[in-house]
């Protein structure tokens, strides 16, 4: 059973289209990454996974359930959510913010220190950071403490919406192999939204390519970089290649 599947969506945002009878399916464990011209619907699409975003028409299924309102915060324990510029909030420290879904599932104080440790350990934070704020965190440190508190309860699906856009280069490769040794060590579905062709060669399984609301190709990530079925496909990744 594919996790998530999306069946004829449609979403409109100020009278423009941005999802357009969109049906598309994710299998279990794959990295998927999702590509596309700014404002193809990219960011959009994992709204609507996620529940943030309600569409216009459309069903969407997670799990072999619908996403209904009745199962809708018990659908998003499964889902973990990872945007552009971490989202982290500036008032908490780096344990509170990584165990902000503690209180959620109910865990105690020495299985939520247990999970927070094993985290941070695991992308290589220092686990003497836990007592830090933000703002005494560099770019890259922030990203790994978002990325912890979006696997916080261990969610069998990843979603990042281009997580390491605003990072430099040498950050950027980093948490790309960070990413790498954590869907080999524990296996996921992950959808991540990006704009660089040689992250999503590096990181997927498979690429799906949207266009004005619409998937213009979907397929293997070799296939797809290989023999790319449009000429939108291949304007797009001739433009990130340049």
């Amino acid at each position: 059973m594919n996790p998530i599947v999306l069946e004829n969506i449609n979403h409109f945002y100020d009278g423009r289209q941005a999802l357009r009878d969109l049906s598309v399916s994710f299998a279990e464990n794959q990295c998927t990454a999702i590509l596309g011209k700014s404002g193809s619907g990219k960011s959009t699409l994992l709204q609507v996974i996620n529940g943030l975003v309600k569409p216009a028409s459309g069903s969407v299924t997670l799990f072999g359930d619908s996403y209904q309102e009745d199962k809708a915060n018990v659908l998003r324990q499964k889902l973990g959510y990872v945007i552009q510029g971490n989202g982290l909030f500036p008032h908490l420290t780096v344990e509170q913010n990584i165990s902000i879904s503690a209180r959620i599932i109910g865990y105690n104080k020495a299985k939520t220190a247990a999970q927070v440790n094993k985290l941070m350990t695991l992308v290589d934070l220092p686990l003497s950071y836990k007592g830090k704020y933000p703002y005494e965190l560099s770019g890259g440190e922030q990203q790994r403490v978002g990325l912890c508190r979006a696997l916080f309860l261990d969610p069998p699906v990843l979603l990042m919406d281009e997580p390491l856009s605003a990072l430099d280069s040498v950050t950027r490769l980093e948490i790309q192999q960070e990413i790498i040794k954590l869907q080999r060590e524990a296996p996921r579905t992950i959808l991540f939204v990006t704009h660089d062709m040689r992250e999503a060669k590096k990181l997927a399984d498979r690429i799906l390519v949207i266009d004005r609301g619409s998937i213009e190709q979907y397929g293997a990530a070799e296939t797809v970089l290989q023999h790319p079925a449009t000429a939108v496909v291949k304007q797009l990744f001739e433009a990130s290649l340049a």
